[in-house]
């Protein structure tokens, strides 16, 4: 084992043992102290496990380990994350098919980053897609070739060499907002936007998961409680929060008000917060109000 010359070949080649078979292999180099070193990194590769003759990588296109990787990795996760899981691997099929997994370098996997980033938003026009829904899908493309290395089809995974995007440059300065600001916000808010401003605001509640998709069934004026349910993004979000006072948003209690809400729920049990007519979020706030 070691460095030789061949006869009619300007470089130097490497001669090596790996799993009791002799392999030898060109530099590409005609510098003797470079080949030297290109056999040493050889050599470290194969004493550390990372080289192999015939990686099954060469013959495993990447649609195929997409497919492998949604067989093993979605067994134990939410219908939610599975849904978010599959649109980024959409995005990564459509770009990397056809490709062995050997064929995927570093270099590959920041063309794709960098032609994500420079694609049109789908939600907002006139923009490009966030750094953070990139991270995201080379975040995916990670595990997924994670999986690769697990499972001894190629030696090393070439996305966690890449960069990823500095999400804070994207995201818009936050200000919190005076106690004058809100108020006038409240003032000026229809009737169905002020009762959910203040829900959302008084609980903490996230918007689309608990907020819109709260039920008159998991409001408890007996207790005045809210319960948000079992379907919530975290265990702590689905313990009961008081319907906490705010008379001077929501207007004085009124007892015929009241008495005329109570009915409306009897016969709005299936309906939601967010399908409510006006005139129900006046009195589901005055409600709140009199708490």
């Amino acid at each position: 084992m070691g460095l030789f010359r061949k006869s009619k070949s300007p470089y130097w080649w490497m001669s090596y043992m790996v799993d009791g078979e002799q392999i030898w292999e060109s530099t590409r180099s005609s510098s003797r102290p470079v080949a030297a070193r290109i056999w040493k990194a050889r050599e470290s590769e194969i004493a550390l496990g990372k080289f192999k003759v015939g990686w099954p990588g060469k013959r495993i296109k990447f649609e195929e380990l997409c497919d492998e990787f949604e067989r093993s990795h979605f067994a134990g996760i939410s219908e939610n994350t599975i849904k978010g899981y599959r649109a980024y691997l959409k995005h990564l099929r459509a770009f990397f098919v056809g490709l062995v997994l050997t064929n995927i370098t570093a270099r590959l996997v920041e063309e794709y980053r960098d032609h994500r980033r420079q694609q049109p938003s789908i939600r907002y026009k006139g923009r490009t897609i966030k750094g953070a829904t990139v991270n995201r899908e080379l975040e995916c493309l990670t595990c997924t070739l994670d999986l690769a290395v697990r499972r001894q089809y190629i030696p090393e995974n070439p996305a966690r060499a890449v960069k990823h995007f500095n999400e804070l440059r994207d995201r818009p300065y936050k200000q919190m907002l005076t106690l004058d600001q809100e108020n006038r916000i409240l003032s000026e808010a229809s009737p169905h936007l002020r009762v959910g401003i203040i829900l959302l605001v008084q609980t903490g509640g996230r918007t689309y998961s608990e907020g819109f998709r709260l039920r008159w069934d998991q409001v408890d004026w007996e207790h005045k409680l809210i319960r948000w349910g079992n379907d919530v993004k975290t265990a702590g979000s689905s313990e009961p929060l008081p319907l906490f006072s705010k008379p001077t948003q929501t207007g004085p209690p009124n007892p015929q008000c009241e008495d005329r809400l109570e009915g409306y729920v009897e016969t709005s049990r299936r309906a939601t917060l967010s399908d409510l007519q006006p005139a129900a979020c006046i009195l589901y706030a005055a409600k709140l109000g009199s708490s």
